[in-house]
Order: structure tokens, then sequence, then C-alpha cells
């Protein structure tokens, strides 16, 4: 996966941000 920019890390923050805001919904 190449990420292009001067943010590589902004892409996965947003996913591990979404994941961990999505599973305790899930859970609950």
């Amino acid at each position: 996966m190449e990420i292009k920019g001067g943010t590589p890390l902004h892409g996965e923050v947003e996913i591990s941000g979404a994941k961990n805001a999505v599973l305790p919904i899930l859970a609950a």
C-alpha cells in the first residue's frame, strides 16, 4: 500500500479511530 503525501499516518489513524468507535456500538 503506497501512501502519497506528507502525512502517511493520517489514513491509518482515521481507520483505527473508526474501528474503535464502531466496536463498542456493535458490542452494545
